[in-house]
């Protein structure tokens, strides 16, 4: 949190900037927590690379980068999200909205310059 809000905000709001550091989040005092998870725009498109059946290196090909940047990105994904596979990281996000999984549907693109 931020030297600004912590000394200037109430004791609710620096509650609520405190659990939405650690992922979760409620902007109502006295209201469920839900997990919040915050992903970038390549993360969105490697997940739904991912929900797509692509493997690591073809994601690596489809954005430019190294098959290494994308496993520690998957990683990093899996691990925010609480999955031990690629099964449980795409059904994780799904439920979260991060990924279309019906193939009727369009999916998030990412534009590379």
């Amino acid at each position: 949190m931020g030297a600004l809000l912590a000394a200037t905000a109430s004791a609710p709001v620096r509650d609520i900037a405190r659990r939405t550091q650690r992922g979760r989040a409620s902007t109502v005092p006295g209201t469920e927590e839900v997990d919040v998870l915050y992903i970038t725009p390549e993360e969105r498109v490697t997940l739904q690379l991912l929900a797509d059946g692509q493997e690591a290196n073809e994601i690596a090909v489809r954005l430019r980068v190294p098959e290494s940047q994308i496993d520690d990105l998957l990683t990093t994904l899996f691990e925010r999200l609480g999955a031990t596979s690629r099964t449980e990281a795409v059904a994780a996000a799904a439920r979260r909205g991060l990924v279309v999984v019906d193939p009727a549907l369009p999916a998030p693109t990412l534009l590379l310059t």
